[in-house]
């Protein structure tokens, strides 16, 4: 555990963030919906379930209200953190846990 896993837990908001960085996972989409399993059997034009997925929630999907799974994560929570630190957190006056102030950009 880093500073920068505590400084994400410590923000309700950053929590939310970091769960939902991961990518759409329109493979988890087209299996969370009974009529786009049974569709993409019979309309999947050579597609694969990610691009029929794709396909899908695009052209319709969002309208529809559907929505998108989000896969894992692809950063630890250190680095999505560190990466969130530096280019924003720092000067929204938010604090690194164990800091007596909030640094910025001119320390």
């Amino acid at each position: 555990m880093t500073i920068y896993d505590d400084y994400v837990d410590q923000y309700s908001d950053l929590r939310t963030a970091y769960a939902n960085s991961g990518p759409d996972d329109f493979v988890a989409y087209v299996n969370s919906y009974s009529d786009l399993v049974a569709d993409y059997q019979v309309n999947n034009n050579g597609r694969s379930v990610a691009q029929y997925g794709q396909d899908h929630y695009n052209t319709w999907g969002r309208s529809e209200g559907r929505i998108v799974p989000k896969a894992p994560p692809t950063q630890t929570k250190s680095q999505w953190g560190l990466n969130h630190w530096n280019d924003w957190g720092r000067n929204e006056a938010r604090m690194l846990p164990g800091a007596k102030i909030a640094l910025n950009n001119n320390g």
